[in-house]
């Protein structure tokens, strides 16, 4: 490989991380890193008041429209032709920042604006300043994460990504140890820091572990030119993509903040924020999947081993977020006492559609490894028109249960559009899709009677965990796919028999 030219070699002829290793490894970092996290929002949710809550709640909100237009699909896009060698990675640096400098500052100038008409607390604005500032750093780690991604250096792109939830915990500690009650501002202030760090030492590591010196890079005009249209034409549909995702999880939080109150956002962004850990919890886990579903035309034992991942994936899915709902609102209880009990039935109607929300990213990425973003971003803006729809006729009268609403309309519509978009594009048929549907019906239903008997905790989550398992192998899995797991797990008897 030059040393002046990092590019991406194509699929077939790169060195490839071990399909189950390397899924073991995101896993682990996965429950490092949610962990953290988890531990992060619960010191969040502890320390600073209901309104202070709230007040972090809605700064997130509205900074997340300003991230989604610096993001414009970066991630997606960047790991698709990176793994198809279409892209230097210097080429790509440069192009993803010279489109997004005029949005940082478009943000900025917005910003001052609000605050000069709209007479901004010192808090709200310092707040809204820094979780900005933060969304535009990120972009720079996701161009060197999708990078490490495409060219089979995932476990170095997972590790990185744990720092964040991880550098947020510790800094979260040491304010609550030098300023004894910090403020939001406060919080978010050492979050950017943190976040500079990271693209610091990503930086450094790319720079001396695979030898990509900036200053060494010669990149042709019509190069550079190429790359910033090639980006930009992915970007826009990716962007719209994100904009309506955006919309669908975090407007309903400025709507409860305008029409209720920020002490009723804090209970329905608790709610939301278990929502997203869950299903971050498997998206972690797509997304190093994700490559290998690029890879189209691979061998069918290489696609068949991706089946199952994506199979075990989904059935993971559906069991955490089911055993979530049942019991997740006890743990809450004894951790917070009354504090968030309004958030208590809001997590056992939301947590649940995690279900139907892992079985639409088992659907979603195939279809972006196919190019069609431009039909999801039309399956995904109906949906969202729907869920906001719902929200400006229940939120006014609802409040945060007329949010839970809209999500559950949101999250059924994805899923009818997605099964609807994989069949015509040819990438499930229709008995696998009726496959996802049965069994998410039989799990519901196991979910129901386990409700309605009130069986305890540590029986119910054996019993959903054994029958989940169960009905995804006889009701999930081709007969294709048993033939090579009963092989695979005849290979694991007679080594582990060898060993003894």
């Amino acid at each position: 490989m030059n040393s002046t030219s990092i590019k991406s070699t194509m699929p077939m002829n790169k060195p490839t991380e071990g399909l189950k290793n390397t899924l073991a490894r995101a896993y682990l970092l996965t429950i490092l890193g949610r962990g953290s996290d988890i531990l992060f929002y619960v010191g969040i949710f502890s320390i600073f008041s209901v309104e202070e809550v709230g007040l972090y709640s809605w700064a997130i909100a509205v900074t997340a429209f300003f991230g989604i237009a610096l993001d414009l699909g970066l991630v997606q896009t960047l790991i698709r032709e990176f793994s198809k060698g279409s892209l230097h990675l210097r080429s790509a640096v440069i192009a993803s920042l010279a489109v997004r400098a005029p949005i940082f500052v478009a943000g900025a100038i917005l910003l001052i604006a609000w605050n000069l008409i709209g007479h901004l607390s010192p808090n709200e604005f310092r707040s809204l300043a820094f979780a900005g500032t933060t969304q535009a750093v990120i972009v720079i780690e996701n161009v060197c994460y999708a990078w490490l991604k495409a060219n089979s250096k995932q476990t170095i792109a997972n590790v990185f990504t744990i720092f964040d939830p991880l550098g947020r915990l510790l800094l979260l500690a040491m304010l609550v140890l030098l300023l004894g009650k910090p403020v939001v501002p406060d919080l978010l202030a050492v979050i950017l820091v943190l976040h500079l760090s990271i693209v610091v030492s990503v930086l450094l590591v790319l720079r001396g572990v695979y030898r990509v010196r900036a200053a060494a890079i010669a990149i042709e005009r019509t190069s550079l030119a190429d790359t910033t249209k090639q980006l930009w034409s992915s970007g826009i549909v990716f962007g719209l993509i994100g904009f309506v995702t955006v919309m669908q999880n975090r407007f309903d939080w400025i709507l409860v903040s305008t029409f209720s109150s920020r002490i009723d956002l804090a209970n329905y962004s608790l709610a939301n924020k278990v929502y997203e850990i869950l299903q971050m919890f498997i998206g972690v886990a797509m997304l190093t999947v994700y490559p290998w579903i690029c890879r189209i035309g691979a061998p069918r034992v290489f696609q068949t081993k991706v089946n199952i991942i994506v199979i075990s994936l989904f059935i993971s899915g559906v069991i955490l977020s089911l055993a979530a709902g049942l019991y997740l609102p006890l743990v809450l209880h004894w951790i917070w006492g009354n504090k968030y009990l309004a958030a208590e039935p809001l997590l056992q109607i939301l947590v649940p559609l995690v279900s139907l929300a892992t079985a639409i990213m088992v659907l979603y990425y195939p279809l972006i490894a196919h190019h069609q973003e431009r039909n999801v971003f039309k399956a995904t803006f109906i949906a969202t028109l729907a869920q906001l729809a719902v929200n400006l006729l229940f939120i006014p009268k609802m409040g945060s249960h007329g949010a839970v609403i809209g999500m559950g309309v949101l999250t059924v519509t994805n899923f009818l559009f997605y099964s609807v978009l994989t069949y015509q594009a040819k990438l499930s048929t229709k008995n696998q899709l009726w496959r996802k549907v049965i069994y998410l019906l039989l799990m519901f239903s196991l979910a129901a009677v386990l409700w309605i008997t009130k069986t305890t905790m540590s029986l119910g989550v054996l019993i959903l965990i054994t029958t989940g398992i169960t009905f995804g192998y006889f009701v999930l899995v081709i007969r294709r796919e048993k033939m090579w797991l009963t092989a695979w797990i005849k290979r694991r008897f007679l080594v582990f028999n060898a060993a003894q």
